[in-house]
């Protein structure tokens, strides 16, 4: 019985994990799309920039919409967080 309450245990954080690391995403991809809807942000960036974050935004909010479940998600997170970054 404690063994089974263990794997559960397990089971259970690494499903929190995985939330948390897609809520944390989705977040940032929100404040960026809200970000650039900033007449100083605005200002500041090139079009084809702003371009390029407008795309990787809309596909990671897609991506996230599409892949609720992914058991990896984690690592498939943190390399579209990795490409956004790369953009800016």
């Amino acid at each position: 019985m404690l063994a089974e309450a263990e794997k559960y245990k397990e089971e259970d954080e690494a499903e929190a994990s995985r939330i948390q690391a897609k809520n944390g995403l989705e977040s940032y991809a929100y404040s960026l799309r809200n970000t650039l809807g900033d007449e100083k942000v605005e200002e500041k960036l090139d079009a084809g920039d702003k371009e390029k974050l407008k795309k990787a935004i809309d596909e990671t909010v897609e991506w996230l919409d599409n892949n609720t479940t992914a058991t990896k998600v984690g690592s498939i997170i943190l390399i579209q967080y990795k490409t956004m970054l790369t953009i800016l």
